[in-house]
C-alpha cells in the first residue's frame, strides 16, 4: 500500500511563509508594489499559484518569468528558515510516520503543490526530512499542458511502480491531506483520501467532500494505522 502525505498543513505549518516568500521573492524581482493580495493558497499547486500572482501584477508568467521566479522563491525562503521563517512538524505526524515505516506493507509518499526544492526545504527545516519518502511528487509533475493536483496521484502510481518494482491497486492508494483538493485528487483515481482538519478546510468541509475518514488531527497513532493498514490485513 502508498500512503501519500501532503506537506503543508497536513504534515507541517510555517505560517504561510511559502506565500510571503514568493512576494518577497517578486519585490526583489520586480519592485516594490508586488503583492498577493486575494490569492488563496490551500490546496493548490506552485505553477498554477505562481502563474496567477505574475498575473495580479500585471507580469506575463512566460517560462523564463517563472523560471527566474521560482529560483528567487527558493533563495528567498532558504535565507529565511531560522530568521523570519518557522517551520514545524504538526501534533501526531512524526508519530505517524514512524509507523508506517515500521509497517513491511507500507510505503511512504509525499504529494504536494509544492516545487521540489521549497518542499524541501520545507521538510528538512521541520525536522520530518525528504529522504523517508519512497515516492515524491511535486506541484509541477503534472504531464499535462494544463497541470491540476488531480493529475498527481496517477504520476505517483507509476513512481510507486517504478521504485518498488510491483503493481498497486488504486484502493491501495491512501492520500492524506488537509483541504478538498487533496480528497478530490485522490477521488479522482478511486484512491483513499483520510483528510485532516489541522488547515483551513474544517472537519464540516472535510466530511461534505466525502473523504474516507475526517480527523482533527493526526495524534491518534494507534487507531489511524488500525484504519489505514485494514485492507492490507484483510
Amino acid at each position: 500500500m502508498l500512503v501519500l502525505m501532503d506537506i503543508d498543513q497536513t504534515m507541517l505549518a510555517s505560517r504561510n511563509s511559502g506565500l510571503r516568500s514568493m512576494v518577497a521573492a517578486g519585490t526583489s524581482l520586480f519592485g516594490e508594489g508586488f503583492h498577493a493580495e486575494g490569492v488563496s493558497v490551500s490546496g493548490r499547486i506552485d505553477p498554477l499559484l505562481v502563474a496567477e500572482i505574475l498575473t495580479l501584477n500585471s507580469i506575463e508568467p512566460a517560462p523564463e518569468t517563472v523560471a527566474a521566479f521560482r529560483r528567487r522563491y527558493a533563495e528567498t525562503f532558504e535565507a529565511g528558515i531560522g530568521q523570519d521563517i518557522e517551520v514545524w512538524s504538526l501534533p501526531g505526524v512524526t508519530e505517524l510516520l514512524a509507523a508506517i515505516e515500521r509497517e513491511a506493507d507500507l510505503t511512504l509518499g509525499v504529494l504536494t503543490g509544492n516545487f521540489e526544492e521549497t518542499g524541501t526545504l520545507k521538510l528538512n527545516a521541520s525536522g520530518i526530512g525528504i529522504d523517508r519518502f519512497v515516492v515524491r511528487v511535486w506541484g509541477d509533475d503534472s504531464p499535462h499542458e494544463v497541470p491540476h493536483r488531480d493529475h498527481l496521484p496517477g504520476v505517483a502510481i507509476a513512481r510507486y511502480r517504478d521504485a518498488v518494482r510491483r503493481d498497486v491497486e488504486a484502493g491501495d492508494v491512501l492520500v492524506v491531506g488537509d483541504t478538498v483538493h487533496d480528497v478530490r485528487c485522490a477521488q479522482a483515481h478511486d484512491c483513499r483520501s483520510l483528510a485532516v482538519a489541522t488547515g483551513h478546510t474544517s472537519a464540516e468541509d472535510l466530511r461534505a467532500s466525502a473523504a474516507d475518514l475526517v480527523v482533527d488531527d493526526l495524534t491518534d497513532t494507534e487507531g489511524l494505522m488500525q484504519w489505514i493498514t485494514r485492507k492490507v490485513r484483510a
